[in-house]
């Protein structure tokens, strides 16, 4: 990679405790009235097989030179639910979503029905000639030579969401 990757070490083994932890939390009755819990885990109607991945790890101490260590082993051969729950929660905490409060989610909400409205709306198509030379970034307002290039203001931009890009090479 030209000017390198950043890497966010991932503490699998806290993030599946979390993940355990929340997944023993009790739904409250419809009588209550009580909220849910901080925590509770929500979810669509997915197979069985999703639930014996997300739940197909358990921890385990053993003894290891004199010493107990805890240790996540593995009690099917499938887990990649629950791996790819501990990664989207370890990129929630990265993105600083453990922090936001109610007028953050209260903002995102307004967004996404705004969005939701003009989903009705057909996408705008529009075609974008790139040169092999130039590649794809330039075509999409990116870095050219190590330069920041951005667009003229009549020049669309790639990263609008209303707008379908087809791209052909020349």
């Amino acid at each position: 990679v030209r000017w390198g990757i950043r890497v966010w070490p991932v503490n699998g083994s806290m993030i599946k405790e979390e993940l355990y932890r929340w997944l023993r939390l009790d739904r409250p009755t419809d009588e209550s009235g009580e909220p849910y819990p901080p925590g509770y885990c929500h979810f669509p109607k997915y197979s069985e097989e999703y639930f014996k991945q997300i739940t197909a790890e358990q921890l385990v101490t053993r003894v290891v030179k004199g010493c107990r260590r805890p240790e996540w082993q593995k009690t099917r051969d499938r887990n990649d639910a629950l791996d790819a729950r501990c990664y989207a929660r370890a990129a929630a905490a990265v993105y600083g979503m453990d922090r936001f409060n109610d007028m953050v989610w209260q903002t995102l909400e307004e967004r996404l029905a705004a969005a939701s409205r003009q989903l009705g709306q057909p996408p705008q198509l529009r075609e974008r000639y790139v040169n092999r030379r130039l590649g794809f970034r330039q075509a999409c307002g990116g870095p050219i030579s190590g330069r920041n290039r951005l667009p003229a203001a009549d020049e669309p931009r790639c990263d609008r969401s209303s707008t379908v890009w087809r791209f052909r090479i020349c």
